[in-house]
């Protein structure tokens, strides 16, 4: 029906499950919907009587408040969805069972309410659930269904910010944004690699933190400059063992490092760069397969919502990351810009990154990359 009333009338309407609706400009809105209406009834549908909404500034749309105003639209979760959502959640945390059929089920009742508040993020925390609807065979082959990981972590990031998601705004003038190159590598075989190199050679059992490594990032705020470059320290490479999570983690705290560090400096609307395709998709996502980078996406997104930041991740080839040679301590080109150099505690922001913020205490879960589970 949406495509026939683009098609049929003119009216730019948008379609979910058995819902759709549309967004007019004022004098349109009343004859749009009577049109819409007319070619419905035409067709052999009708409106149902409990869900028809004539034009207004507010409507609801499956649990999900929409108000538009003169300058920006607001979206926001009604309370009783809210809750019966996280009821939900809850319940299938607590019998540890998602069969195929219930997973489907779930995903679908998510994720409007989901995307419409949080975005791509949390479209991506749905992922796990949609790929259990898709599993067949029976329930004994498959441990009876159990969550995995990857369930536990999506369903820890929904029931947070089913909790804690405030309502978003989106203003129609043009907002001003931060531009910023992140870049990483460590040294194997007294060679430097880069994260996003495709011949890195194995190295065997050779502890990760023992490698020699190094980030860097260059950032432009209202016209000034900055950069930083340091290394990872080994106490929180530990916590990514494997080959994968190790490559994984140098670029993805690349990026998010300066974002933490310059949380309040930084617009909302921030605009990164990055010469690593998985990487890059990876935070996107807002997860992969190594359950210790679940983890840090998680947190790491967790403080972006929480702090309005809207990242837009975009793909850049290494001969154009301006914050390769930066990465490396070859500060020369940043010097001779006249480029501000960023000094933090940075061991500070690595503590934080990899423990979550203050208020996982206040929940009593101090413990190193676990999601919270309510």
């Amino acid at each position: 029906m949406g495509w026939l009333c683009r098609a049929c009338i003119f009216t730019p309407a948008l379609h979910f499950v058995d819902d759709f609706g549309s967004a007019e400009a004022m004098e349109l809105a009343r004859s749009s919907f009577d049109a819409s209406r007319r070619l419905c009834k035409a067709l052999g549908f009708s409106f149902k009587q409990s869900k028809e909404q004539p034009p207004a500034s507010q409507q609801v749309i499956q649990g999900v408040s929409i108000v538009v105003n003169n300058d920006s639209v607001t979206v926001q979760g009604t309370e009783e969805r809210r809750q019966r959502l996280d009821e939900m959640l809850a319940d299938v945390l607590t019998q540890d069972r998602l069969p195929p059929h219930e997973a489907a089920s779930l995903a679908g009742k998510l994720q409007f309410y989901c995307q419409s508040l949080r975005g791509r993020s949390h479209a991506a925390a749905l992922r796990p659930l949609f790929r259990r609807s898709r599993l067949t065979g029976a329930g004994r082959n498959h441990q009876n269904w159990r969550l995995d990981g990857q369930l536990r972590h999506g369903i820890g990031l929904l029931r947070w910010s089913l909790r804690h998601a405030p309502p978003r705004t989106f203003p129609f003038q043009k907002e001003a944004h931060s531009v910023l190159y992140a870049d990483a590598f460590f040294n194997l075989f007294d060679k430097d690699w880069k994260p996003s190199d495709e011949d890195i050679p194995s190295w065997g059992r050779t502890p990760p933190e023992t490698l020699r490594n190094g980030w860097g990032f260059v950032v432009t705020v209202q016209g000034r400059t900055y950069f930083a470059h340091g290394r990872v320290p080994y106490w929180f490479v530990r916590e990514f063992t494997s080959r994968r999570a190790y490559i994984y983690m140098l670029e993805i705290v690349a990026q998010i490092l300066p974002l933490f560090a310059m949380q309040r400096q930084l617009d909302r609307h921030v605009l990164l760069f990055v010469d690593n395709e998985p990487a890059r998709h990876a935070l996107t996502r807002g997860f992969g397969k190594d359950e210790s980078i679940n983890c840090l996406l998680q947190h790491a997104w967790r403080f972006l919502e929480e702090n309005s930041f809207r990242p837009a991740w975009q793909r850049v080839t290494s001969s154009a990351n301006v914050s390769d040679s930066v990465s490396r301590g070859d500060l020369r080109h940043a010097r001779a810009e006249s480029w501000t150099e960023l000094h933090r505690d940075w061991d500070g922001v690595f503590e934080e990154l990899l423990t979550g913020s203050d208020r996982r205490h206040t929940y009593g879960d101090t413990q190193r990359f676990a999601p919270i589970d309510f």
